[in-house]
């Protein structure tokens, strides 16, 4: 590599201006960048359960709906004449925007009622117009409560409450459909008396969109804003601030500009990239900037380019020893089959990587440019056998410390054990949740809204049934009717789900109907013609499309609606296993089978991937660390070694998650990776250092506190600039992204100290032979024990 800095040297400004036109080159496309909300995106297009939920949405109409619900909590509720003239009004105007499938909007006013009749059943409009009396309200409310499957479905089974469900046009802005309806309710409703609340699942994940958005703007200049202030603490130079600041910005616009050339969005999670790269990137450029001091109060008469040889023949090994081990962490999260982590992780490796580059290019061109200056070393004199750092009241202190672990190794050691035997105990506590609303703050106009909603009806959250029969006509068997009935009382018996519809209420209410309506008669007949009577009878009075989202056309497939009222992910993991263990007992014998879809099995299946992905992660996260530094130590011994303080760290992170109640989610689930990709530079650092340090004494205690004092200094600040930055997501309007910055904050924490104890006892107590062995010299004319120690 000496030959590679000679010639950055003999040619600095043509590095820098290369780096900069290639930067501005890449950076143009930025701008095209889209923010991608859809949770359905999130899953690979290729996953079953996408596949199937297409499939279901193509036959049965299954889209999102955003819900508008109207309370009013008066004697009569929401049947009074105000109230129905404000769900007619906001009925028609929901229906002619422009994003809503008009034909599919049902509410109060757009519900078809099966009534008997002279002739037999008569499927009449609920509510043709909205009433002028109260008595003609009573008359409406009697009519909406007499039928099943108006209750819990569209109207709160005490009359208080009612909804109107809107289907979005695929594609169509969330953001922006949630807002006309709230502005359109505000500033065009007299509401007096009545709440007017909007929820659903567009709601959910355009908001989310829009925080995370609303995140980038506020993260970015703070996290900017923060490591200059640490920059400037640590380094103490203008070239200390603004050479690294430069180079991470690079990464940054890099990584973004990379994105949008692929056509790859930004999701909620990724929205954090910026701040990553930010905190991570800096951390090569304190080590070069920190060793490059080290030289120059060294060796004070030496000129520009030879420090800069010497001080990168030195620094570019564990540098790129460093990025490489980093990356490979965030690759380990592209094992997931979750589409944003996947891109975080290969983005986040790429800007890793961009920042490396840049970090051995960028900045020594501008250091063989600059003025020599050594901020805060006293100048040594060229054979000086003591580390110029250990002047300042920091070197001291991590000296001292150095001397301490040296002398207590096994000190140090026990309290590690004790310490990791407490952190399995919580590790059994950690549980996964996937939850959207966990995004929300308990005072969130949206997590209320939802819970208002969950409250009053059978729940927001919805999920398909699926029953697929072998033949066609098998859904008008009275027997599969009846199964898929009794799978619906039994669902609706549990705290979790709220309300269910299916083909068998429509048959059993025109059951009742045609028996005088009776109550007794509420239920499936038991001739299969009568079955196909009813049906036909309903044809020639209402509309058959009324089925389209119960039933194909062939009466081969069912489709059962059961509504949750939560979107927790134990919650719906408990449902699901609810549903199959009495699906297999009601079905058994005929002949439907029976699968799962809609958005609540979207989220199931998340949780497993997230599962899926985590173990994947850790285990490759450590398998290529390990890899690395075996490779570039030359010794498995090394990468051993250099684990130790990461998967202590990792331990006690899910440990805390565990024992705080903090849950596995899509935004936690980062840390594994992240963690040991960035925690293990620490132990590289100290590593190196001290093996570089064997040419100078063999005396192992020595070396650790000269390491300490040297190596340790720069360890501290690529320390505090790393959990500086990570702290910035602590504004963050979402808790899990708040949860994640304090954790990995804690892991780097974690990993320091690791680093710079438990590493050095390790050290005493063991005495690798790896340890002992130089990876490389310095050049010849600049080898001093002044440069070493």
């Amino acid at each position: 590599m000496d030959r590679f800095y000679k010639f950055i040297a003999r040619f600095p400004k043509a590095t820098i201006l290369i780096v900069l036109i290639a930067t501005v080159g890449i950076a143009v496309p930025v701008r095209s960048l889209r923010l991608e909300t859809d949770v359905e995106t999130m899953m690979p297009q290729h996953h079953p359960v996408f596949i199937y939920n297409k499939k279901v949405e193509e036959i049965f109409g299954t889209k999102k709906m955003i819900i508008v619900g109207i309370i009013h909590e008066g004697p009569h509720g929401v049947f009074n004449p105000q109230t129905l003239k404000l769900v007619e009004q906001l009925s028609l105007r929901i229906e002619g925007l422009d994003g809503i499938i008009g034909e599919d909007i049902v509410s109060l006013q757009t519900l078809d009622n099966i009534v008997g009749s002279e002739g037999g059943l008569e499927v009449v409009r609920l509510m043709e117009t909205a009433p002028e009396t109260q008595e003609a309200a009573d008359e409406i409310r009697r009519a909406t409560l007499d039928n099943e499957m108006f209750i819990n479905n569209v109207v709160s089974p005490d009359g208080a409450a009612t909804s109107i469900f809107g289907k979005i046009e695929t594609g169509y802005d969330k953001v922006e459909m949630y807002d006309r309806i709230k502005r359109m309710v505000l500033e065009d409703f007299e509401l007096g008396d009545n709440q007017v609340i909007i929820a659903g699942r567009p709601v959910i994940e355009g908001t989310i969109g829009r925080y995370a958005a609303e995140d980038m703007r506020k993260t970015l200049p703070l996290v900017t804003l923060v490591s200059l202030i640490v920059l400037w603490l640590t380094l103490r130079t203008a070239r200390g601030v603004l050479l690294p600041i430069t180079v991470v910005i690079s990464s940054v616009l890099w990584t973004l500009g990379i994105m949008a050339l692929l056509n790859i969005p930004l999701y909620a999670v990724t929205t954090v990239l910026p701040v990553l790269l930010m905190a991570i990137g800096l951390a090569y450029g304190i080590h070069i900037i920190n060793r490059y001091y080290e030289e120059a109060a060294a060796r004070s008469h030496t000129g520009r380019t030879e420090l800069v040889i010497s001080t990168m023949h030195q620094m570019w090994a564990p540098v790129t020893m460093a990025s490489l081990t980093t990356a490979a962490g965030f690759l380990s999260l592209a094992t997931s089959d979750m589409m944003p982590i996947k891109y975080l992780g290969i983005f986040t490796a790429i800007g890793v990587v961009s920042a490396l580059v840049f970090s051995l290019t960028f900045i020594p061109a501008w250091l063989v440019l600059l003025p020599v200056r050594y901020p805060g070393l006293k100048q040594a004199s060229a054979d000086a056998e003591i580390n110029p750092l250990r002047r300042d009241r920091l070197s001291r202190a991590l000296v001292g410390s150095g001397q301490w672990i040296a002398e207590h190794p096994k000190t140090i050691v026990t309290i590690t054990v004790v310490v990791i035997i407490f952190g399995v105990a919580g590790l059994f506590r950690v549980y996964v949740d996937g939850s959207l609303l966990s995004n929300f703050q308990p005072d969130s106009e949206v997590l209320i809204a939802d819970t208002i909603l969950n409250q009053k009806f059978g729940g927001t959250n919805t999920l398909n049934i699926i029953i697929e029969g072998q033949e066609q006509d098998d859904m008008k068997s009275p027997d599969i009717l009846r199964a898929i009935e009794n799978l619906q009382r039994e669902l609706e018996r549990t705290d979790e789900v709220g309300a269910t519809l299916s083909l068998a209420d429509y048959i059993k209410r025109m059951n009742r109907v045609m028996n005088e309506n009776q109550k007794e008669y509420l239920c499936i007949p038991n001739s299969r013609e009568l079955v196909a009577q009813y049906l036909l009878l309903y044809s020639l009075s209402g509309d058959p499309d009324d089925f389209d989202d119960v039933v194909d056309y062939d009466y081969r497939l069912a489709n059962m609606r059961i509504r949750i009222n939560s979107d927790h992910s134990p919650v719906l993991k408990k449902v699901i296993e609810n549903v199959n263990a009495s699906a297999a007992r009601l079905f058994a014998g005929l002949s439907p089978k029976v699968h799962l879809a809609g958005h609540v099995m979207t989220s199931y299946t998340f949780n497993n991937l997230i599962i899926r992905g985590q173990t994947l992660s850790i285990l490759t996260a450590i398998a290529m660390v390990f890899l690395i530094t075996s490779l570039m130590f030359r010794s498995p011994t090394a990468g051993l070694f250099c684990i130790i303080p990461v998967a202590i760290a990792t331990l006690l992170n899910f440990s805390l998650m565990g024992a705080t109640g903090i849950p596995l989610g899509v935004t936690t689930a980062l840390l594994s990776g992240m963690g040991i990709g960035i925690g293990v530079d620490y132990a590289i650092h100290f590593v190196a250092r001290y093996r570089w340090l064997s040419q100078t004494t063999s005396d192992c205690k020595e070396r650790i506190q000269a390491t300490l004092g040297t190596a340790g200094r720069a360890i501290l600040f690529n320390a505090l600039v790393i959990t500086a930055g990570f702290l910035v997501l602590m504004i963050s309007n979402f808790p899990p992204s708040r949860w994640l910055s304090a954790l990995v904050s804690l892991n780097m924490v974690a990993c320091f100290l690791g680093a710079l104890t438990v590493l050095p006892a390790c050290m005493v107590l063991f005495r690798p032979t790896f340890a002992d062995r130089i990876g490389g010299r310095p050049p010849t004319p600049f080898r001093t024990k002044a440069s070493i120690i």
